[in-house]
């Protein structure tokens, strides 16, 4: 088997053995239908999403990095050309996040989406499947931010990342913003805030 091969392999079982898989379960939090803050003081949870202009050719990639308190701690909307899938956007999207945080160093404890495929497919840990290449970045990534649950949320626990991919599908230029709450997103990430606390 050649030596990549073996260090993909290496690094999924790495992945698979110290990450456990996370099946939503019912919760007094799973009832809600906004976001949820990570669960300890001073964790940080990436929640992510991707949409599809098919007619235009263009893919909007939104990315947020919240603590404990709700407070923003970096996000992006990214605008990318090419006719792709919903579920390779979404890969894209992940990808894109996983890279955002290990870049400005916000080592998350949790990272959200809305596609539940693709969440699936990080846990079976497929590298050879159509979408292996990004899959095997994701967990490579994922190895490196170090003890990371992927979970699968629905679309209203989610929200705040598909407003900035829509964003970022209307916008000529990606967006980056660290420390501060995007002005695209800042009525709702308040409200969200304000049910949660």
């Amino acid at each position: 088997m050649p030596y990549f091969l073996k260090a993909v392999e290496s690094w999924l079982s790495e992945y698979k053995n110290s990450t456990p898989i996370q099946v939503p379960s019912p919760s007094p939090m799973s009832i809600y239908s906004h976001w949820s803050p990570p669960p300890q003081f001073g964790e940080l949870k990436l929640n992510v999403d991707a949409a599809v202009d098919k007619v235009h050719g263009t893919i909007g990639l939104g990315l947020i990095i919240r603590d404990h308190l709700g407070h923003v701690r970096g996000a992006t909307a990214i605008r990318t050309l090419g006719h792709f899938t919903h579920h390779i956007a979404e890969c894209m999207a992940i990808c894109e996040g996983t890279k955002f945080a290990l870049r400005h160093n916000l080592a998350m404890s949790e990272l959200e989406n809305d596609a539940k495929n693709v969440i699936s497919i990080i846990h079976s840990i497929a590298p050879l499947s159509v979408n292996g290449p990004l899959i095997s970045d994701i967990i490579s990534n994922l190895c490196m931010l170090g003890n990371v649950i992927c979970k699968f949320v629905p679309r209203d626990r989610n929200k705040i990342a598909h407003i900035l991919a829509s964003f970022a599908l209307n916008s000529p230029i990606s967006s980056v913003w660290l420390e501060e709450t995007p002005q695209c997103i800042a009525h709702d990430v308040m409200l969200e805030v304000s049910s949660v606390f």
